[in-house]
């Protein structure tokens, strides 16, 4: 049975600040709904960790925990900006993070990172906008269980790596709305939510999955809508599928 842990990472800037962002609260709010669903592949509350506007240290010690895990997951959602070839993470105020440092220690990781790419000398960055999200994720009736055990089936099946998915491209910015959380991370439950309604798969004798490969390319055209076509998601993956499973219905 494969091992799991989710560290998801926020930072909404300063409070009553022009750039801060309320959606920041909304994406780890219903990452944490989406994940611990069946169609998110029932991952359990204590497989999840969230660090608020943490300190470098305080992320390097739990990147290095997810180690001892066979499959681990990463999303950070807040401010950020891209600088001397990589992009960078702003956490508590004043304290910034290479996101290569979230590639370390790994067999098999799926990293989101929703931030501004803006190239920066170092200016800061604000995010903007607005966004749709995921309702009823449940409608029909999922087994927990099954979910869980078909989940950890499609991980066993691909092989080690990174998958990253950024929510926009070098040097642009990254939208966000108070109400529906960032426009990227947003949209990739949205395309989720979309296939789940399509999908017409008889559970009694199937189960289907959703790799993260599918998702993301199902959030770009919505990030792309919902930006003005100003934002564009990208991702780094291997050339061969398959690719983790981002969703599973059984």
């Amino acid at each position: 049975m494969t091992t799991r842990r989710a560290l998801l990472i926020s930072n909404p800037g300063k409070e009553g600040a022009e750039n801060f962002c309320k959606g920041v609260f909304v994406d780890i709010k219903k990452y944490k709904q989406f994940l611990t669903s069946p169609l998110g592949g029932a991952w359990l509350s204590s497989e999840i960790v969230h660090l608020d506007k943490p300190t470098s240290t305080q992320v390097d010690a739990e990147v290095y925990k997810l180690g001892s895990f066979g499959y681990t997951f990463i999303l950070f959602t807040g401010h950020g900006y891209f600088s001397n070839q990589t992009t960078m993470l702003e956490l508590k105020e004043n304290e910034n993070y290479d996101s290569l440092n979230l590639r370390k220690f790994t067999t098999k990781r799926t990293i989101l990172l929703d931030c501004c790419r803006k190239v920066v000398r170092p200016e800061r960055i604000f995010k903007v906008a607005m966004d749709s999200a995921v309702e009823s994720l449940n409608k029909r009736s999922l087994t927990t269980t099954e979910c869980r055990k078909y989940f950890d089936k499609e991980i066993e099946n691909c092989p080690d790596g990174n998958i990253v998915c950024y929510s926009c491209v070098k040097d642009e910015v990254s939208g966000d709305d108070g109400g529906n959380g960032g426009f990227y991370v947003s949209s990739l439950l949205e395309a989720t939510n979309n296939w789940f309604k399509k999908n017409d798969v008889d559970l009694t004798k199937d189960y289907a999955k959703y790799s993260i490969a599918k998702a993301h390319d199902a959030a770009i055209s919505l990030v792309a809508r919902l930006s003005g076509d100003k934002q564009h998601p990208e991702i780094t993956k291997a050339r061969s599928a398959p690719y983790f499973p981002f969703a599973v219905m059984a």
